[in-house]
């Protein structure tokens, strides 16, 4: 409980030093576990929320970073699996038409949740995604995610799912 407070605590200290350049975000994913064992894993929806800094880098395109708390959900027989995770972004976003952006980059995941102790405590991902814009400060992020480094022994993580962006 005192890491979720502290989590709080920064990201709205943060979001609030820099509002002209800041967004609050928060949606669902699916995740998918695939071992070596090729254990059937059942996918659960998790849910995610943040902040993400936008610095602009050229005239479409910008860096696009933050802190997002993610939770990644899966089961398998009686077993739940429910890690949470303090996911650190660091993605390229381009304009390729009037109302949609692309993204990609990766993502450094740290184990927040202690009681799994057979996940890593910090691990890579590959995120790319769309943006589409509802309006000027409203938009949402259609994304998929591959880890780049094991997740757990011999495990594999992959995740999609959406999540709605407002500019503050």
């Amino acid at each position: 409980m005192k890491k979720l407070m502290f989590l709080a605590f920064v990201i709205s200290f943060v979001s609030f030093n820099a509002m002209a350049n800041w967004s609050l975000t928060a949606g669902l994913n699916l995740s998918e576990y695939d071992d070596a064992a090729n254990t059937n894993y059942d996918r659960e929806m998790g849910w995610q929320f943040g902040t993400f800094y936008f610095h602009k880098l050229t005239g479409t395109g910008h860096l696009k970073t933050g802190a997002v708390l993610t939770q990644r959900k899966s089961s398998v027989s009686n077993l739940k699996f429910d890690p949470l995770y303090l996911d650190l972004p660091i993605q390229w976003q381009m304009l390729a038409a009037n109302n949609f952006s692309f993204f990609l980059g990766p993502k450094l995941a740290l184990n927040l949740d202690d009681d799994n102790t057979n996940v890593k405590s910090t691990f890579l991902l590959a995120n790319f995604g769309g943006n589409i814009a509802i309006n000027n400060i409203s938009s949402i992020d259609f994304f998929y995610e591959t880890n780049l480094t094991d997740f757990a022994p011999n495990t594999d993580v992959t995740a999609f799912g959406f999540a709605y962006v407002h500019k503050i």
